[in-house]
């Protein structure tokens, strides 16, 4: 069992806002998921941003600031480039404006037990729900796949009081280092998987990719993988004899089969992107003279 900790993530994941009537239909058009209960509850919801092929631009979550607003994270360090795309994409009738959340705010991941929320006093969320933490503070739910942890949303001037707390609480402080450890031997996609070399299906976000909506960006692509079977790349976890170097080929019997993403630089284990059937547990491929195992 994991012990409970939390990290104030660095770089900051971007925040801003989508107002106005169309504000839902408007990033129904863009993402792939399906965002229209978003029209009748307080709820949140995450999506994948693409490109006309299908490829990642952005995971966002969203969720219900007010009855005409929405809260948008972004992944770290691309809010700014996202809300210029968005922007761009805004048609003369698009009744729906982006706009900088009006505060700095400090963003934590937090992996917490029942114990933690109850010393907390605060009732985590249930699964596409949003806990409100008082003015300007929200608890967002895990979502599998992707992220298993709770993320806290605050102003940047609360962030020491609610670091405080969790600690009091019985909540481990650790270093986005720290992190990135726990997330690459948990085998979660990050920035180095959810980018545009890859679709969502390809990255295992295939609960991030509605199939009972209209029309978006990128939707044909994703349509064919899925009908014709062809997603024939898969995020894979590695197993080494020592550290990878990020973006090194994985080959079989000397064809390249895929690449490494992600590296620890002081364990023998990453992730990777391989092409089909070598991306099954067990198979063995070689990068840079050394052995590599797929894992479970």
């Amino acid at each position: 069992m994991t012990t409970p900790f939390f990290t104030l993530l660095q770089p900051a994941p971007g925040f801003f806002h989508l107002r106005g009537e169309d504000r839902i239909a408007f990033l129904q058009r863009q993402s792939t998921n399906d965002l229209r209960p978003l029209n009748a509850s307080a709820g949140c919801h995450t999506t994948v941003l693409t490109t006309p092929a299908a490829r990642i631009l952005d995971v966002l979550r969203v969720f219900s600031l007010d009855s005409d607003t929405l809260g948008v994270l972004t992944l770290p360090g691309r809010g700014a480039d996202t809300a210029t795309y968005l922007r761009s994409r805004i048609f003369f009738m698009d009744k729906v404006e982006v706009l900088d959340a009006p505060d700095a705010y400090a963003h934590l991941a937090v992996i917490a037990d029942a114990g933690i929320w109850e010393a907390l006093q605060v009732t985590p969320p249930l699964p596409e729900a949003v806990t409100a933490l008082g003015e300007d503070a929200w608890l967002l739910p895990p979502v599998d796949g992707l992220l298993p942890a709770f993320y806290l949303l605050a102003p940047q001037e609360q962030a020491a009081s609610w670091m405080e707390r969790l600690q009091s609480a019985g909540c481990e402080s650790r270093t986005p280092e720290a992190f990135e450890r726990w997330r690459i031997h948990t085998g979660l996609p990050g920035p180095a998987e959810l980018c545009e070399a890859y679709t969502p299906l390809e990255i295992g976000l295939d609960a991030l990719v509605a199939q009972n909506k209209g029309c978006y960006t990128g939707q044909e692509v994703l349509a064919r993988q899925r009908t014709y079977d062809k997603v024939t790349r898969h995020l894979v976890a590695l197993r080494g004899q020592k550290p990878f170097s990020v973006g090194a080929a994985l080959t079989h019997q000397g064809k390249r089969v895929g690449e490494v993403t992600s590296a620890l630089p002081e364990d023998a284990v990453g992730l990777g992107v391989v092409r089909r059937p070598h991306h099954t547990p067990g198979s063995r491929l070689e990068t840079e003279s050394q052995p590599v195992i797929i894992q479970p």
